[in-house]
């Protein structure tokens, strides 16, 4: 999924390259060995940030997409 941005420069748009980056950084962050608490944070703000604009980019939420919202939640449990 990281290498993705590079890839997709050109083909998307700016603003949905841009848009889809919060999601590559924050799985990268959560696909992560070691995690602190901070990561953990910067991740949940990041998609705090594409959610908030998922429908504006993308159209209607799906239960795939609705998946992700809660995975850097159930971390928390583990720390």
């Amino acid at each position: 999924m990281y290498y993705s941005l590079p890839t997709l420069i050109g083909v998307l748009p700016k603003k949905y390259l841009q848009h889809f980056a919060l999601f590559v950084e924050a799985m990268y962050i959560l696909l992560g060995d070691n995690i602190s608490r901070e990561d953990l944070e910067v991740a949940e703000n990041l998609l705090d940030g594409f959610y908030k604009n998922f429908e504006q980019f993308y159209g209607i939420l799906t239960c795939n997409s609705c998946f992700f919202f809660h995975q850097d939640n159930k971390l928390y449990i583990y720390m």
